[in-house]
């Protein structure tokens, strides 16, 4: 990610297929498990505590996951020029 800051390298995409694995974020209760840990580590279900917000979330196989990772800087920029334009545009046509 600070390679894109930085502007070394270009936006990034990153898709993935996880193995069975329920991650479970900074507001995640226990209680939201639809399995007990026990049972899903029998099923070969891993379980993550991140920091990241959100509750509890399966990735599996057969699923595809996305990770953008964009310079927002570089696309809100551009995204201002372009109602610029059409801001102008707009007046003008008057």
């Amino acid at each position: 990610m600070k390679e894109v800051q930085k502007e070394s390298i270009n936006d990034t995409l990153i898709l993935v297929e996880h193995p069975p694995v329920v991650t479970m974020g900074r507001n995640a209760k226990e209680g939201n498990l639809l399995l007990p840990e026990a049972l899903m580590k029998e099923k070969g279900i891993a379980l993550e505590y991140i920091d990241r917000g959100g509750d509890v979330t399966y990735h599996g196989p057969g699923q595809l996951v996305g990770y953008p990772i964009f310079n927002l800087k570089k696309i809100m920029d551009a995204v201002f020029a372009l109602l610029f334009i059409t801001w102008k545009r707009y007046l003008y046509s008057y």
